[in-house]
C-alpha cells in the first residue's frame, strides 16, 4: 500500500513497488513535492518510532499505526493505493471508516480520505512541539487534525482562523493569498528546511517547523499575502 497526496498522478511507480513488496508504504512531504531528501534532513522522530529505509520512507508493519491518523491528514495525504493481490492491507483499509474506495488503477485499488487537510491551512490550535505530544495528539488522534505542534513556540493556545483564498505552488516559491482579519497561524504542507525564508505582506517573517516536518507562519491581523 502506498500513500499519495493531492494528486494520484504523483505515484506513477506505485504498481511496480506494490508488485515487488506488498504491504503498507507511504512517503513524507519531502519525497513528494521536491523538498530536500536524504538522511541528513530526516526528522528524528521518524527513526525512533517508525521503521524507515535508507531514504526515510517508513516501512511495514510500523507505519500501519498511521492509517487514518490526523498526522497524515496534516501532511495532505489524501489517497491510499493498495495492491489487489495484497488482501491483508486491502482488508485493513477497506474496513477503516476514514477511507472510501475511489477507483481501480491497474493492479491496485485507490482509496480516499476526504478528511485530509489542504496543502495550506490555518491551525485551529497551536501547541509546543514534543515528540510524545505529536505522537499522542496526531497519531493517536487525541487532538484535532488542524492542531499545529510548533518547535520553540512561545504562544500556545487557540489560534485565530482565516481563509486561504489562493495558493500558487512553484518549484522555489510558494505564494499564498489569505484573508486573516484577526491573524492566525498558517501551515504549509511541504518540508521545513533552515534555508526557507518568508515574507508576509513584504515584511520578513520567521518560518517555524510544524509537526516535525511542515512549514508554519504566524500571521498578524489583516495579513493578505
Amino acid at each position: 500500500m502506498l500513500y499519495a497526496r493531492h494528486d494520484i498522478k504523483v505515484i506513477g511507480g506505485a504498481k511496480a513497488l506494490i508488485r515487488r513488496a506488498p504491504g503498507v508504504y507511504w512517503q513524507l512531504p519531502n519525497f513528494m513535492h521536491g523538498g530536500v531528501s536524504g538522511s541528513a534532513r530526516q526528522s528524528t522522530w521518524r527513526s525512533r518510532w517508525l521503521h524507515v529505509n535508507e531514504r526515510g520512507v517508513p516501512l511495514p508493519p510500523s507505519n500501519r499505526a498511521l492509517v487514518g491518523s490526523h498526522l497524515l491528514r496534516s501532511f495532505n495525504v489524501r489517497y491510499v493505493i493498495v495492491g489487489k493481490h495484497d488482501p491483508e492491507s486491502r482488508a485493513m483499509v477497506s474496513g477503516h471508516p476514514a477511507y472510501r474506495p475511489l477507483r481501480e488503477l491497474g493492479e491496485t485499488w485507490v482509496y480516499e480520505d476526504r478528511q485530509a487537510l489542504p496543502r495550506a491551512y490555518f491551525a485551529g490550535e497551536t501547541r509546543v512541539y514534543s515528540e510524545e505530544g505529536l505522537k499522542r495528539g496526531l497519531v493517536g488522534n487525541q487532538a484535532p487534525p488542524a492542531t499545529a505542534y510548533v518547535e520553540d513556540w512561545p504562544s500556545p493556545g487557540e489560534a485565530s482562523t482565516g481563509e486561504v483564498q489562493e495558493l500558487d505552488w512553484g518549484n522555489r516559491v510558494i505564494r499564498a493569498r489569505v484573508q486573516a482579519p484577526a491573524g492566525g497561524f498558517l501551515v504549509i504542507s511541504t518540508t521545513w528546511d533552515p534555508g526557507w525564508g518568508a515574507l508576509v505582506d513584504g515584511r520578513p517573517a520567521r518560518v517555524h517547523r510544524v509537526n516535525g516536518t511542515l512549514l508554519g507562519l504566524a500571521l498578524p491581523p489583516g495579513a493578505r499575502e
